[in-house]
């Protein structure tokens, strides 16, 4: 059986919310900010939580690390593998070869230059500003388009912004438009 009770009435009580005027609109909005609000207490409770995590686990790592490889190096001796696997994680040892690093990059390249000039590279950059002014004051002028250039239509966008703004907002475009 169905227990649902609908109207057609729209002054009813039973008649489901809408968004009619300047005080309804701005309820959806608080209600949207509070969700904000509350999202921002738990991120920052969340995150304020995985730093004492994260340092507790430093703590254990800077007091057994040294312990736990003592023990893996004897436990690989006797079991004869580089791996000692438990409940909880693994002990692994690595042998790495010994090789050759890049210490200082200038050096490097003023020696590559003298010696083997083909294993140093020139990177082209455009310094796209200064060519999109000059494009604008060609288009401008001539009404041509340069190459690479392309013209954007004119748009409009519809963004919802409560009261606060969040850190996590920060990088994006938060919703800020031009009116």
């Amino acid at each position: 059986m169905n227990n649902i009770i609908t109207t057609n009435d729209e002054e009813s009580p039973l008649a489901p919310f809408r968004v009619k005027d300047s005080a309804s609109a701005d309820w959806v909005l608080s209600k949207i900010a509070a969700i904000d609000a509350e999202k921002a207490l738990i991120q920052a409770q969340a995150e304020q939580r995985i730093k004492e995590l994260d340092a507790d686990r430093e703590r254990l790592l800077f007091r057994f690390s040294g312990e736990l490889e003592a023990f893996a190096r004897a436990e690989a001796e006797k079991r004869r593998r580089k791996t000692i696997t438990l409940l909880h994680g693994s002990l692994s040892l690595r042998t790495s070869p010994a090789r050759l690093t890049i210490a200082d990059i200038q050096d490097a390249i003023t020696t590559a230059k003298a010696i083997l000039p083909e294993a140093v590279s020139t990177v082209e950059k455009l310094d796209t500003t200064a060519y999109r002014k000059y494009a604008e004051s060609k288009l401008h002028e001539t009404g041509e388009i340069l190459p690479g250039c392309e013209i954007t239509e004119a748009s409009e966008t519809f963004s919802i912004q409560t009261g606060s703004k969040r850190k996590s907002d920060a990088g994006s475009d938060g919703g800020q438009e031009d009116e």
